[in-house]
């Protein structure tokens, strides 16, 4: 409304009309489409690996004091740590392919899910796990029956923290060192003035993680009925 009535400038900021007619028709193109697809391995892969390492460190320090004492320090030292600050160290490291934007989504990921899957997994009651020891249980089946389904509504949260944070470190990472990838083509579009592109792969970012978080919530909903049942309404 701004835009058409002339209040701001419409070559600095696009009618929200024009930017859906060029978020159309960018992902009718097959290249442009590809630079989406090229995102989205990057970001699935860069959270899967953060999160799966997530959960193994957590495990390993609810049940190993020493692994708790040598890796709480470094974790609570890195995690104000803004993470699009080591792009250009992997840069440097792996050039600006596909691997080193994945390792930054990991470590982006990998933070939240270690505390908050640790935070699950201690407060799993005692007894629970007690009671399945002196059933019979082994250790490792203990840990795949019990502590990780107490802990999952806090590896959920997790989860969606990380899922967020994985898409915002990718944007990032490629707009600073990519050579393909929805930042680079938002970057490209910005560069050469054709505002209504560059909101419209802006606009597929954020409707793409929208549409992922969504997903995720559907899954959880499914996997966590129990809790939900437990909680009440919400």
């Amino acid at each position: 409304m701004a835009v058409r009535s002339k209040l701001v400038n419409a070559d600095v900021v696009p009618a929200f009309s024009s930017v859906v007619v060029a978020f159309v028709d960018l992902f009718t193109s097959p290249s442009n489409l590809g630079h989406l697809l090229i995102t989205l391995y990057r970001t699935a892969v860069g959270l899967g690996a953060g999160m799966a390492l997530g959960i193994l460190v957590a495990l390993g320090m609810a049940r190993s004091r020493w692994l708790k004492a040598l890796l709480e320090p470094l974790l609570v030292l890195t995690y104000p740590l803004p993470k699009p600050a080591i792009i250009p160290l992997t840069m440097i490291w792996w050039g600006v392919g596909d691997f080193p934007k994945i390792v930054v989504v990991a470590v982006g990921c990998l933070l939240p899910m270690v505390t908050n899957t640790y935070l699950g997994l201690v407060s799993v009651e005692k007894t629970l796990v007690w009671s399945a020891l002196a059933m019979g249980t082994t250790d490792r089946r203990a840990i795949r029956k019990v502590l990780l389904p107490g802990a999952m509504p806090y590896i959920f949260n997790g989860a969606r923290i990380s899922l967020a944070l994985s898409f915002v470190i990718i944007i990032a990472n490629e707009l600073v060192a990519s050579r393909a990838g929805l930042g680079n083509l938002i970057l490209t579009f910005g560069q050469m003035g054709t505002y209504d592109y560059m909101f419209g792969g802006m606009l597929s970012a954020i409707l793409v993680a929208y549409a992922a978080d969504r997903l995720l919530l559907g899954l959880g909903d499914r996997l966590l009925h129990w809790y939900r049942e437990e909680a009440g309404p919400r």
